[in-house]
């Protein structure tokens, strides 16, 4: 077995290449060298926007309604995409966009009648409710256009957003539906 005795050596917290002397049994001098690499750090996101409390920042990019950017890995450590969306706003990581953060944009009326909109549903968008699917209106000519186009059944278009509805069956003779 060959046995050997360090002459000098040094320990440090820092990373890199360190050189020591060592001695053999035969009192030789052999000179040893090792490398101490960084440990893997994950990206990790700040708390403001285009930070990171961990790893690099890179990507910086702005998308509707809000901002994206990146916090890379450093030492091989994996990357961490990062969001911050407008106040009302929500990112989904599977579409990467910020979404209107509505959990709830169609509801019944306290009178356990009526289907409402929420003040975050946007008009002119369909939405799922009690497993039926609902159209919130925009104004009463969207409403006559899904009636003639038989698109959605009356009791479906949920009216929250409209306005006016003087004359909405004004010349149908044919609308019998329940609303």
């Amino acid at each position: 077995m060959n046995s050997l005795a360090c002459k000098s050596s040094s320990q440090s917290s820092t990373f890199g290449t360190k050189t020591w002397t060592c001695v053999n049994k035969n009192n030789k001098n052999l000179d040893c060298t090792a490398t101490r690499q960084a440990p893997m750090v994950a990206g990790a996101c700040g708390t403001t926007l285009n930070t990171c409390s961990a790893g690099t920042l890179s990507g910086q990019t702005s998308i509707a309604h809000g901002d994206r950017w990146s916090c890379d890995g450093l030492h091989g450590g994996s990357n961490k995409t990062c969001s911050r969306c407008d106040s009302g706003y929500k990112y989904n990581t599977t579409t990467n966009i910020c979404e209107v953060d509505c959990p709830n944009p169609i509801y019944r009326h306290t009178n356990g009648v009526t289907i409402k909109a929420a003040t975050c549903a946007e008009s002119g968008k369909e939405y799922m409710f009690e497993g039926q699917k609902y159209y919130v209106a925009r104004d009463k000519d969207d409403i006559k256009a899904k009636i003639a186009a038989n698109a959605y059944p009356a009791n479906r278009i949920v009216t929250t957003r409209v306005t006016e509805l003087n004359n909405l069956f004004e010349n149908n003779h044919t609308f019998n539906e329940d609303i």
